[in-house]
């Protein structure tokens, strides 16, 4: 429905491909660009100023997927993605628009956050470690990371052993 080239499809990719939160992707542009690394401050606890870690900033690569959309679109010289005025989004407008794009998509279940959640799940059951998903994500508690390694080890775990629950005799009486 989106294709590659439209505002759509490189907010879509931004967050697929980055993880962020979308009070981040509204903030990110070309001037966060270095080296094939997208490197910014997370809006989240960027208060922390008085923090001893001070605001959380995070380095991410861009993945080729990205780095093609990024390429094949009209970006904006501020941010990357911008309204129909070629201004960068507010957050709350953002989350409009999107929702509106998950809609013509015929996705009126996807968000934005859902998308972060899906990335989360998906590194989770490719074997990323639980510092592996607080360093891609920018959280600073174990405690959000093993809510995905949780359940990405039980998946795994009972996939392996659930032949566990039958003993060598019933399977050859099945057999």
């Amino acid at each position: 429905v989106h294709p590659i080239g439209t505002m759509a499809r490189l907010a879509f990719a931004l967050l697929r491909y980055t993880g962020v939160r979308r009070s981040d992707v509204v903030k990110l542009g070309r001037a966060n660009e270095r080296d094939g690394v997208l490197r910014f401050t997370i809006t989240k606890g960027a208060e922390r100023r008085g923090h001893p870690g001070g605001p959380k900033r995070l380095a991410l690569p861009i993945l080729p997927e990205l780095r093609a959309i990024i390429d094949a679109t009209a970006c904006g010289h501020a941010t990357y993605i911008t309204t129909r005025f070629g201004k960068p989004f507010s957050v709350a407008g953002f989350g409009n628009k999107f929702r509106e794009w998950c809609n013509e998509a015929g996705l009126p279940h996807c968000s934005a956050h859902g998308i972060r959640k899906y990335d989360a799940t998906t590194a989770a059951e490719n074997g990323a470690t639980t510092h592996q998903l607080m360093a891609m994500f920018g959280w600073d508690s174990v405690k959000q990371a093993e809510v995905y390694t949780r359940k990405a080890n039980q998946t795994k775990l009972a996939q392996s052993s659930m032949h566990l629950m039958t003993s060598a005799m019933e399977s050859r009486k099945l057999g």
